[in-house]
Parts: C-alpha cells; sequence; structure tokens
C-alpha cells in the first residue's frame, strides 16, 4: 500500500496500542496513479479496484495484511466490518442495529477505479457523514453500553498477628519462613461496567474468594468469602473498594483439635494496573474481623479473631462486549 494518501479515523481515538472505544474506525485511501477498474488477468489473478490497495492471490485471498485487516480478523476490542466494508461517495451505509464498533473503508475511487471517491466530498457532505454516524453511536442505549466481565485474583496476603502461626519456643528465624506469616488468596469475581467517557469507567460486581490458614497443628481454618465491590477505571488504573462477608470453620481433621465455626465482616481497598488486555497487578489492603465458636466436648468456646488482606497479587480478567460493552 505505497503511497497512501493517508488513513484518516472519524470518530475514534488512536494510541499506539489503538484504544478505540465504541467509535466507528474509518480507513480512507488516497490517490494512486495506477488505480484502474476491476479485471482479471491472463493468469487469472484480481487486478484493479480495491487490488489497487489490497494486493490478492490468484484464489482472492490477501497477499499481505493490514491494520485494518489485523483488527477485523482478530475481533479488536469487539470491532467487526460494516455492512458494506468497501465503500465509495454514492454508498448507502446498512443501519448497525445500534453497535457503533464498525470499520468502513473508504477510496478516492469508485469501486470500478474511476476517481470520485470520499476525498472529493464537499464540506458540507462530509459534515452529514460525522453527523450521521455520531447520531448512530448517540442512539446506543444505556444496556447496550454495558460491558461484562469475569476474572481470577490470587493474593499473596499477611496473615494478621492472630492467626500468624504459633510457636511453642520463641524462634530467631521465624520469619525467615514466609509460610508462617503469609497465605494466598483466591478470589472469582464478576462485574458490570458503564463508560462515563473513552477512558473511565465505573463498576460493579460480586464474587466467591476462599483460602486455608494453617495457624498450628490443632488450628486449621478454612474460609470462604463472598465480596461486594465498587470499581472506578481511568485508563490502565483501577481502584476497587469491597465489602466482604466471611464465613469459617475448622473441621477438626487432626487428632486432638477442635471444631470451630465462625463469620464475620471485612473491607479491602485494592489498586490495580493493567499490563495488558487480560493481565493486571494490584497492591491490596485490608482487613477482616470474624467470631468464632470452638466445640469442646464439654463446653463452648467463643472468640474474635482479626484478618488481613495487606499485600501484592494478580489478576487475570476477561471482559466481553454484547453491545457496546466495557474496553
Amino acid at each position: 500500500m505505497s503511497r497512501i494518501g493517508g488513513v484518516l479515523i472519524l470518530l475514534g481515538f488512536l494510541s499506539t496500542t489503538i484504544l478505540a472505544s465504541d467509535c466507528p474506525i474509518i480507513f480512507i485511501h488516497g490517490h494512486k496513479s495506477e488505480a484502474k477498474p476491476y479485471d482479471v488477468d491472463e493468469q487469472d489473478s484480481i487486478i484493479g479496484g480495491w487490488t489497487t490497495w489490497y494486493p490478492m492471490h490468484p484464489d482472492g485471498s490477501l497477499k499481505y495484511h493490514t491494520v485494518m485487516t489485523r483488527i477485523m480478523d482478530s475481533h479488536y476490542k469487539g470491532y467487526s466490518a460494516g455492512e458494506p466494508l468497501n465503500c465509495h461517495m454514492n454508498t448507502n451505509l446498512q443501519s448497525t442495529g445500534g453497535e457503533p464498533r464498525k470499520i468502513y473503508n473508504f477510496s478516492y475511487y469508485h469501486p470500478n477505479g474511476n476517481p470520485g471517491g470520499v476525498i472529493s466530498l464537499s464540506k458540507e457532505s462530509e459534515e452529514k457523514v460525522v453527523d450521521s454516524l455520531k447520531e448512530k453511536q448517540a442512539k446506543s442505549s444505556f444496556w447496550q453500553k454495558l460491558g461484562f466481565g469475569v476474572g481470577y485474583s490470587g493474593g499473596l496476603c499477611y496473615t494478621g498477628r492472630d492467626l500468624m502461626k504459633s510457636q511453642s519456643n520463641w524462634d530467631p528465624l521465624f520469619f525467615m519462613n514466609p509460610a508462617n506469616y503469609l497465605y494466598w488468596l483466591h478470589l472469582i469475581e464478576v462485574s458490570v461496567s458503564y463508560p462515563v467517557n473513552d477512558k473511565r469507567r465505573v463498576q460493579i460486581g460480586g464474587g466467591f474468594g476462599c483460602t486455608k490458614i494453617h495457624q498450628s497443628e490443632f488450628d486449621n481454618w478454612e474460609f470462604r468469602m463472598f465480596p461486594l465491590f465498587l470499581g472506578y477505571e481511568l485508563s490502565r488504573f483501577r481502584i476497587i473498594g469491597r465489602y466482604v462477608y466471611v464465613t469459617v470453620k475448622d473441621y477438626a481433621r487432626t487428632s486432638g483439635s477442635v471444631p470451630k465455626d465462625g463469620k464475620g465482616n471485612g473491607y479491602n481497598l485494592a489498586l490495580e494496573y493493567k499490563i495488558n488486555k487480560y493481565v493486571r497487578l494490584f497492591l491490596s489492603l485490608g482487613y477482616a474481623s470474624f467470631v468464632a465458636e470452638e466445640y469442646f466436648s464439654d463446653h463452648t468456646s467463643e472468640g474474635i479473631w482479626d484478618m488481613t488482606f495487606n499485600g501484592p497479587g494478580i489478576s487475570v480478567v476477561y471482559v466481553f462486549e454484547p453491545k457496546g460493552g466495557a474496553k
């Protein structure tokens, strides 16, 4: 595609990672002197027409990919080809049904190779095209703009003093073993998000978490957590506040241990950084307090324990947008 006059993106935003958001993308190709009508030569190769910009093999496949074809083939950010994809000045665009993430390909020439394409539009006509696309985007309903996500998070957290591994005798090397005071928290969450603008989103969601903390030979806590969260996303960063309902049990599987059962509440604040479309790193701060009963053979004892959610972690998130959803 040498000597392409330019690729103009209307109603979109491009960065080095092509962060287009809920807007049509229009590619406009400039003048090429060798442009000619669509035809098939003696070797049954397609020539002319759109092959001026997209050379093809005899079987009709492209000789090489372009930015436009790569976006469509990967369905990047949910984008797909408009109807029709290849357009000229007199093309009648088909309705997108309220879906703004479409791609259109305009040339300086008509499909038959004759000049008179988009670049010859008057200013008034060009404004009408822009206004029409904006209007279609604005007509997207609240529900069509929602994005839905599901993700797994794993965090390495500090137990807190109450759940730190018990020591029968003082050990100067106690903190050399992270297993004495750290635990791994598993968390699966689903979310619904709504765009404030191109870079900002608000999110709500909930999920399920679990972990085990082996405090001693006779104290083996098993936690179940049910978080509700509110998130705010700005570009690559996201801040999340969570309320966490906690249940805990010790099934006394070890000889000499005592069954335990409890519940409590907690709070968590996390700051995430998006590495790529799927992977995020985060730093978490928070705590929970729970009341648990210990069931001895001759009596029941009740106590209060604290735990923390302090530590770093990693998330793997998949976001899908059925009709104009999240980035």
